[in-house]
């Protein structure tokens, strides 16, 4: 079993729907563009969803470990990043899409 693996999938399906057979008008996540602090590889032929900090100025920075037997990666997350397949990083400063989990953090 990989535990930041099925994190991230209760995040993305299961939680939704609960939420959605619970009656909830608004059941999904709020979702921002950011700025992205530092770099993140894209993967060829996958989606990736790194996991991370967003801020108060809506910029994202991805945590250190994205193994996902790695638990502890969500330790202090606030943020998912959706990367869309690719090639080659996306470098400091692109536009990323980002799922919103919890508060934001205040601005560095």
């Amino acid at each position: 079993m990989n535990p930041a693996a099925a994190m991230l999938g209760f995040e993305l399906f299961v939680r939704l729907a609960v939420r959605i057979l619970s009656g909830d008008p608004q059941p999904e996540r709020p979702r921002v563009r950011a700025r992205l602090r530092g770099s993140l590889q894209r993967v060829k032929g996958l989606t990736y969803f790194p996991r991370g900090r967003l801020t108060t100025d809506l910029v994202f920075e991805a945590g250190g470990q994205q193994s996902s037997m790695q638990i502890a990666s969500w330790s202090g997350v606030n943020a998912v990043a959706v990367v869309p397949p690719g090639e080659g990083p996306l470098e400091d400063g692109a536009e990323v899409a980002v799922l919103q989990l919890g508060p934001l953090l205040p601005a560095r």
